[in-house]
């Protein structure tokens, strides 16, 4: 008799780390696809919007170059007004002359904001300069601010709350750079006033109370000018693209027409041709059964004539 074998139930195999790669893999494909859009959408926010072609970002800063140049005159009025405004109240309403640190700065920079309008009047800007230029009003922006609420007597915490808000809001609207450098100043500005305010303001009982709402004022004015630069950049690149498609095709159209002109009068003697084209020009739309017949007698004509005239392959 032939020995018996042992048979063992039939085991299934174990999966293998490659089996259980692939059935985690869809999360990990989900994981990877959320990071990479959000450091998309973060490359985005950090250079800001832009055209893909660098000739089509130079025609458009080009092309809204006065513009950028009539916001930033703008903006320099306000600020000479502001300067004028936050000096009359610290020296002018029976406070002490001896502190006049103060006043010196305000000084200095409103005499800053005339020389620079006086730059635009002259009309000698060009790119790389009111990039330079953006940068210096900005750099003003942020040291009225600084030194409004730093030097200036600290009642509460909601003291100069409006200068600081109003400085963000021209920043988003009115200094042509990029978003994330806006931003920044922005969050300095913001971060500068609630440290000032809980430094002076700290051991008061209704301190956290208002320390709040401050951070819900400045986080709103932040979203709320982010949201606004953010539309009117896309709107004014929207508008540019569709100007620039138009001059485009308009310029496709005369060199079309041209083309056929030109094959007009490889076809066709030069009068009749520009005959032709001007009753086309002129024509209306008319319901006749017969066309227009360009008919023009020549008595004695030689050979070189015709030959010149374009009649001799007639």
């Amino acid at each position: 008799m032939l020995p018996m074998q042992s048979f063992s139930p039939i085991q299934q195999p174990e999966p293998t780390p490659e089996v259980e790669l692939n059935s985690r893999s869809p999360k990990m494909l989900t994981k990877c696809c959320f990071w990479s859009s959000c450091a998309e959408m973060l490359h985005k926010f950090m250079s800001g919007v832009r055209f893909e072609s660098w000739s089509s970002e130079r025609l458009y800063q080009r092309y809204f170059f006065h513009s950028k140049i009539n916001m930033l005159s703008i903006l320099l009025w306000l600020l000479k007004s502001l300067c004028i405004i936050l000096f009359c109240f610290k020296y002018c309403t029976g406070q002490n002359w001896n502190d006049m640190v103060y006043g010196i700065i305000i000084i200095v920079l409103l005499l800053l904001c005339i020389a620079l309008q006086v730059i635009f009047l002259l009309n000698v800007l060009s790119q790389h300069t009111l990039f330079l230029v953006s940068y210096i009003i900005l750099a003003m922006v942020v040291i009225i601010d600084l030194v409004s609420v730093v030097l200036l007597e600290r009642s509460s915490s909601s003291y100069m709350v409006w200068l600081t808000l109003f400085m963000v809001y021209i920043m988003y609207t009115m200094i042509p750079l990029n978003i994330l450098v806006v931003s920044a100043a922005s969050f300095i500005l913001s971060c500068s006033h609630m440290l000032v305010s809980y430094v002076s303001n700290g051991p008061k009982p209704h301190y956290p109370n208002q320390i709040a709402s401050d951070f819900l004022l400045f986080f709103c004015t932040n979203v709320v000018g982010m949201c606004i630069r953010i539309t009117s950049e896309l709107a004014q690149r929207k508008a540019f693209t569709e100007t620039r498609e138009c001059i485009v095709a308009r310029l496709n159209l005369q060199r079309q027409n041209l083309h056929q002109e030109r094959l007009l009068l490889s076809v066709l003697p030069r009068h009749v041709a520009m005959e032709m084209k001007g009753d086309i020009d002129q024509s209306k739309p008319k319901t006749q059964q017969f066309y227009k017949i360009y008919i023009q007698k020549h008595n004695n004509v030689s050979i070189l004539y015709a030959d010149i005239e374009g009649f001799t392959k007639l």
